[in-house]
């Protein structure tokens, strides 16, 4: 063991460094640079005082070490070696749990190194024991060197497998995949480093070991520059992040507009004879490329002797009486490149080469495939003869690379570039390019060349993507997906294969399109993965099992698989079948039934299509023709999407997705250039995708049909036919938050559906006019809340359509979960602090809505009103006051009740009533508290007794209060919520016990024979599903000719408010029967009233399922 530095001080350096927020890289960046300098006086000797960081950066950092050995080893190979290093059988739960690392079901998921750990860590011996690892810093770089020579690999790993502890082969396995996801980049690394270390690296080949050699220390500053036939990091484009940003740009001045080929990115390094051709990744490509070089070279096109130049290589096809030429995709360009005679003999690593055909399928023949060629396009110069140009501006280094080379059209030709005045002229050229070009690319005529500079440097690429006036729309069906990686998206499904739906054929066909894992948000990406966790079919054990049937993990679902020419057929238990590719990179991890998942997700996309195999819908099959001759001649050959990136989640129905011939169509209209996107010379000005337009949608071939009904969750309410009641809400976009509570979120939608909005399953901040919440505890709510967005109360919508006619009500305090700082400014000027109209007259309503809703400041005091402690506050009042409000009269004790009196010969023979004075009122139980008398007689001790033993006048208490409206009631009350989350805690029940008791009424706790009434509080959209049990179990009610009425808790509400509406005198009490009211019957105990969410609406009568979409589908 060489001294130094341990590796368990780096491992825990990482677990408290990927501890540090995400944003934040100069903590980060302080932290590292602190870290290098213990390891540089951990690791100084007298022979060498100031020791290279080479070992460090390497592991701190792996993507750096771009010149160290390439391991060749991903997941699979790792779990191979980590099984034999251990060992353990290649059968046991070990090797299944490394192998199956990304299922949902184990401890770890997802995250490869996090599985090793675990079955390290839970088993003795087969690691070092925690805190014992001896192992260096420079062993572990050893190790690394050792693995990369690809010698005995199985060896390596069972001798080092118990010189490292758990949690160290946890960060060597990181390392070794090159996933360390700690939050360290490259920049900040070399930040950390050495100021000069980035300019250092990106000059000198990548090599951290040379740049590791020439900056030891970081006080002395080092200068760098561009040599020839030594690759640099070549200067990358910004992408804008606004609109604001193109218009900086430009600043009303001159500035180049270029288009960007779609090609490889290549530096040609020149010097007499000698030429190097090297990537963007500082791979060595001269063989590869030598047909191009040979030309370039004898026909004398660069007239200098030295020479760097910067450019793109794009396959070109010359065009016959079959096809136009164009520009090939860079995809075929190794392809080409062999066949012209090139090969990798010079290259570091080849990198995948697809299969010739394919890769220029859409030209066919191979006679005609011969004829396509190389072409080198040039757009900036480094270097003249022995002068560096990179410190000079663009404009004046475009005049010496014209001055330098002779342009030859395809062959080596100068990058198509003009002037440009305006952000309009650069939007015009995005809409006017060519297949087989990626963009534009705007550059300052000032700019100065950066190595390895992006943001800031001059350069901003702007693609069709980035536009929504060039990107077309595809509502398309999600089929399978892949799990994410890293500590979050770990175990998740985050990219979706998704494909169209296949109406000619029998059976609900599904045929898979394209992969798309950006867009959405990481929430919504979560909530589709919940969605899906329990339907999703491992499509490994799927491969392996071949037509034997493989479950779900809730055993809802069962799909066989059948191999098909360059494919799979899969079909489900229910019916559906979907077609996959047969290519490993398009293999999906898990795939899903279609019918069951019902998910419809709207895709953006580039409106030019690209060839390719990778999956099945753009192909022509045997059962699929296509209209398209090339792809007829080449059935291997397919098309899918370009910059795909998700929009939203669509609540559609699965057969009015995009089908076979819409996307037909769309594949036309992208091969032949028929039916160009908007964009013309009248066009309006266009914006960049978070302010614009939407994309041109691709809609189906034929007529959609007429909607059927379709009933069971949101998606059912958003779809099913409805009866409008009102076009008041016609115009709006309502978005409503989905909770998880499927029968109150229905009623929601369907409210505003009844009024003319349109319901959304996707916030959209372009059109959606307004946000509902069912409640105030949700993710998604808080997300509209930290955007400073209105969320809306329920309420709002109920009380909307309450009105007679509807109408859309203005918002008001009370309607708000949340007010946006425009909303609440308005409100100033409308509404005091408690949510009362300074113009409309409060009502007995508004009194109790802003009782209950506590949520507004306390005269501009900070926080808000705790609504349990206001109605404590009521209470203490009510219990002072009430009596001597109520009761302005003297008062006797009943002679029969002696146990309250003293002496007992204080009652009269006769039965006369003894003078007394009752000083409090018991909240909550209707009682008295007696504590003295009038005249001869005195209580010495406080008493309870009844309002039936105190007299007043001529009357018994009980007698004379008949004035009150709840007088004769004697009320259990029971607050009945399926869902917790739609409780209000317990506030609404306890205001209506004070209203109870203010009425002349008593509460009780618990049930007794004497129990007028049981009020039930549901809470927000709940039912009475289960409450006769409830009652009956836990509450002991029985149910009879003498049973108690069971009523909702508005029946109390309700009635205070009317009391006080009519006049002062004495009042009936409101109909228990009334169906508004009344929940149970008093004799059965049967439901009488099912809940606002529960009553019927149009077109929810019936529950269609997965047998109905197949039947609608077929």
């Amino acid at each position: 063991m060489a001294p130094g530095m341990l590796f368990g001080e780096l491992a825990r350096f990482f677990e408290r460094i990927s501890q540090v927020v995400q944003g934040k890289p100069n903590k980060k960046r302080d932290q590292l640079a602190k870290f290098m300098d213990d390891y540089k006086r951990a690791e100084k000797t007298s022979a060498d005082p100031t020791p290279s960081l080479y070992p460090l950066i390497r592991l701190v950092c792996p993507d750096l070490d771009k010149q160290g050995r390439i391991y060749k080893v991903k997941h699979q190979k790792l779990a191979q070696l980590l099984i034999q290093g251990i060992p353990v059988a290649k059968t046991s739960n070990e090797a299944k749990r490394m192998h199956g690392y990304q299922t949902m079901s184990q401890k770890g998921q997802g995250n490869f190194s996090n599985v090793v750990f675990d079955i390290l860590d839970s088993t003795p011996g087969r690691c070092a024991e925690d805190g014992k690892g001896e192992r260096t810093i420079g062993d572990v770089s050893d190790f690394l060197d050792k693995l990369g020579q690809e010698k005995d690999q199985v060896q390596l790993f069972k001798d080092n497998m118990t010189r490292y502890t758990a949690k160290e082969w946890k960060w060597i396995v990181r390392i070794i995949l090159r996933e360390l996801k700690v939050g360290i980049s490259e920049g900040t690394t070399l930040e950390a480093f050495h100021p000069d270390a980035k300019e250092f690296y990106g000059t000198h080949n990548n090599d951290m070991k040379q740049a590791c050699a020439a900056l030891k220390d970081r006080n002395v500053r080092v200068s760098s520059s561009i040599e020839l036939f030594r690759p640099f990091v070549p200067q990358m484009c910004s992408r804008p992040k606004d609109l604001e940003a193109v218009e900086r740009m430009c600043q009303n001045r001159d500035f180049y507009f270029e288009k960007k080929m779609d090609g490889e990115r290549v530096q040609f390094h020149k010097d007499g004879d000698q030429v190097k051709i090297f990537t963007r990744k500082s791979n060595d490509y001269t063989s590869l490329y030598s047909w191009i070089t040979k030309e370039v070279l004898r026909k004398n096109l660069i007239k200098a002797k030295k020479c760097i130049l910067d450019g793109e290589i794009v396959g070109w096809w010359p065009g016959d009486d079959q096809q136009c030429a164009r520009y090939l995709p860079p995809t075929s360009l190794k392809t080409i490149a062999l066949k012209s005679g090139g090969s990798f003999k010079d290259a570091k690593e080849s990198g995948p080469v697809s299969n010739w055909s394919s890769d220029i399928a859409e030209i066919s023949g191979a006679e005609r495939q011969a004829r396509c060629t190389l072409c080198l396009s040039i757009f900036d110069i480094l270097q003249e003869e022995d002068n560096s140009l990179a410190k000079i501006p663009l404009s004046d280094r475009l005049k010496r690379l014209d001055a330098v080379c002779t342009w030859e059209k395809h062959l080596f030709e100068r990058t198509a570039q003009r002037v440009g005045k305006s952000v309009e002229e650069a939007f015009q050229a995005i809409l006017d390019i060519g297949a087989e070009e990626e963009g534009v690319v705007l550059k300052d005529p000032s700019s100065l060349y950066q190595v390895g500079g992006r943001n800031g440097a001059g350069w901003m690429k702007l693609k069709p993507d980035y536009l929504s006036g060039a990107n077309d729309s595809f509502d398309l069906i999600i089929m399978g997906g892949n799990f994410g990686q890293g500590a979050v998206r770990s175990g998740r499904v985050m990219q979706y294969i998704v494909g169209v739906i296949d109406k000619k054929q029998a059976k609900p066909t599904f045929r898979s399109f394209t992969k798309v894992g950006t867009g959405l948000s990481r929430e919504h990406h979560f909530a589709v993965a919940e969605k899906i966790a329990k339907i999703a079919v491992p499509f490994r054990e799927l491969v392996k099992s071949k037509s034997v049937k493989v479950k779900s993990a809730d055993g809802s679902s069962s799909a066989t698989l059948y191999v098909i020419d360059n494919g799979y057929r899969i079909e489900f238990s229910s019916g559906a079948m979907c077609f996959f590719s047969d290519q490993p990179r398009s293999a999906p991890d898990v795939v899903f039934d279609p019918l069951k998942l019902d998910t419809v997700v709207e895709v953006i996309a580039d409106r030019r299509m690209i060839p390719g195999n990778l999956y099945i819908a753009g192909r022509c099959t045997r059962d699929c023709p296509a209209p398209i001759e090339d792809t007829q001649s080449h059935p291997g050959m397919g098309w899918t999407l370009r910059f795909p990136r998700m929009q939203r989640i669509r609540e559609k129905r699965l057969e009015d997705a995009l089908n076979m011939e819409g996307l037909w169509e769309a594949i036309v209209r992208s091969v032949t250039g028929q039916e160009a996107v908007r964009g013309g010379k009248n066009e309006e000005t266009f914006a960049l995708t978070s302010q614009s337009k939407s994309p041109r949608k691709v809609k189906n071939k034929e007529s959609r049909p007429a909607q059927e009904k379709k009933v069971g969750g949101a998606s059912s309410a958003r779809t099913c036919p409805v009866e409008r009641s009102s076009d008041c809400m016609s115009g709006f976009e309502v978005y409503i938050i989905d909770n998880g509570e499927v029968s109150a979120l229905e009623e929601a939608i369907l409210s505003a559906r009844r009024m003319g909005a349109d319901v959304t399953a996707e916030f959209d901040k372009r059109s959606t006019t307004h946000v509902i919440s069912l409640y105030d505890e949700n993710e998604l709510h808080k997300k509209q809340k930290d955007a400073d967005r209105d969320v809306i109360r329920p309420d709002w919508l109920f009380e909307c359509e309450g009105k007679d006619p509807p109408q859309a009500l203005a918002l008001e305090p009370r309607f708000m979960w949340h007010a946006s700082k425009a909303t609440e400014e308005s409100f100033k000027d409308r509404f005091d602090v408690f949510g009362d109209s300074y113009t409309v007259e409060i009502s007995d309503e508004t009194v109790l809505d802003i009782l209950m809703r506590g949520a507004f400041e306390d005269g501009g005091q900070d926080g808000e009103l705790d609504l349990n402690s206001i109605l404590e506050e009521v209470e203490t009042d009510l219990a002072a006051t009430s009596f001597e409000e109520k009761t302005n009269v003297q008062a006797w004790i009943n002679p029969a009740r002696t146990d309250v009196l003293d002496d007992p010969s204080m009652a009269d023979d006769g039965g006369a009533w003894v003078k007394c004075v009752v000083q409090e009122y018991l909240v909550g139980t209707g009682e008295f508290v007696v504590c003295c008398v009038d005249g001869t007689h005195a209580l010495t001790t406080r008493h309870v007794v009844s309002p039936k033993d105190i007299l007043m006048g001529d009357a018994t208490y009980a007698d004379v209060i008949e004035w009150s409206v709840f007088g004769e009631v004697r009320a259990l009350f029971v607050e009945y919520v399926v869902d917790p989350a739609l409780s209000l805690h317990q506030a609404r029940t306890r205001l209506a016990k004070l209203n109870l008791i203010a009425g002349g009424g008593v509460p009780l706790d618990s049930y007794e024979q004497r129990v007028t009434h049981v009020v039930v509080d549901l809470g927000v959209g709940g039912t009475t599903e289960g409450l006769k049990e409830e009652l009956e179990k836990h509450h002991r009610v029985q149910f009879g000719v003498d049973g108690p009425w069971v009523v909702d808790v508005s029946w109390v509400l309700d009635g205070v408010r009317d009391h006080w509406t009519r006049n002062k005198g004495a009042l009936d009490l409101l109909d228990e029967e009334n169906g508004h009211y009344l929940l149970l019957d008093k004799v059965t105990g049967l439901e009488k009233k099912k809940g606002r969410a529960m009553e019927d609406v149009p077109g929810t009568e019936e529950d269609c399922g997965v047998a109905a979409k197949k039947q609608r589908i077929t």
